[in-house]
């Protein structure tokens, strides 16, 4: 396989781990992606590479993102199970 590819899958994964335990350990199940990647305390890198990640992890149905508005909060939570 392609090794960049298979670390991307690692890294992928690694920080849905870290988001699933913040949602947890929140008691809401939801949470701001600032909160989870705060500006000042995250470098820009970490910030782009948290989101790339979290992109691919709502594409896959692994988690939820949504926006109210253009430039709004970006609220991430797990997906709802199915009944």
């Amino acid at each position: 396989g392609n090794a960049a590819a298979e670390a991307q899958d690692d890294k992928t994964a690694e920080v849905g781990e870290i988001i699933r335990a913040c949602l947890r350990g929140s008691g809401l199940g939801v949470a701001a992606f600032h909160e989870l990647v705060p500006p000042g305390a995250a470098d820009r890198a970490t910030a782009a590479c948290t989101f790339s990640a979290l992109l691919a992890l709502a594409s896959a149905g692994e988690l939820r993102v949504s926006q109210e508005q253009p430039f709004g909060r970006i609220s991430v939570s797990e997906p709802m199970p199915c009944r």
